[in-house]
């Protein structure tokens, strides 16, 4: 594999350059901007659906030919609501492998032995910092960004004000994995008309939510 595995200091090399390769952490506000596009996308694609389910064919529409169509208007809304979703996505599933290294660091960074055991116990604040890995550096940063940084909390069922530390924002991000592949469907056509939930976009971004022709 690589000689950097015959020594400790290879490995922790070898776990920077990991931790380094990854592509750019989006933003906080890009995070927040998703999750909220998610969650308007889902509640819209949910209204879509009920009007669907309030449709009734005329008596002379033969009963195949109307579930034929209400498959057609369902699969459609489940399609383009997960075209309105996918950048949105994108930018969650980045944000949870940030958070998945961020949290491998810091295990790595327990696995080594501490500053004061490296430096032979009684050194002083000159050689202990020497002692002081890069993998404890970045461990420390992860560490400090997780206890001080924050974000408007944003929930998949309840929307409510204050904020979330970046520690807990593993769990509203895993709120908004798409389900839409495992969505029971629902066995009514669509009906014109319905009021549409307008939804934010991200930065460089136009996703709007348009109803099926």
């Amino acid at each position: 594999m690589g000689s950097f595995l015959e020594s400790t200091d290879g490995v922790v090399e070898e776990i920077m350059r990991i931790h380094r390769s990854l592509p750019v952490r989006p933003g906080l506000d890009e995070v927040e901007a998703a999750m909220a596009v998610v969650r308007n996308v889902d509640k819209e694609e949910q209204m879509r659906l009920e009007a669907i389910s309030k449709q009734r064919k005329g008596q002379e529409v033969p009963e195949e030919l109307f579930f034929v169509l209400q498959e057609m208007q369902r699969n459609l809304v489940f399609l383009q609501s997960k075209q309105q979703k996918r950048e949105a996505l994108a930018v969650l599933d980045l944000e949870r492998s940030h958070i998945l290294f961020d949290d491998l660091v810091q295990r790595a960074s327990r696995c080594l032995p501490n500053s004061a055991d490296r430096g032979g116990g009684g050194s002083t604040g000159a050689s202990s910092t020497q002692a002081v890995s890069p993998l404890d550096v970045v461990a420390m940063g992860v560490a400090s960004s997780s206890s001080s940084s924050s974000i408007p909390s944003v929930r998949t069922n309840n929307i409510s004000s204050g904020k979330t530390s970046i520690s807990g924002r593993s769990e509203l991000l895993f709120q908004t994995r798409d389900d839409s592949f495992v969505k029971t469907a629902k066995s009514s056509p669509f009906v014109d008309g319905i009021v549409s939930v307008e939804a934010p976009t991200l930065r460089n971004s136009a996703l709007t939510i348009q109803p099926p022709s």
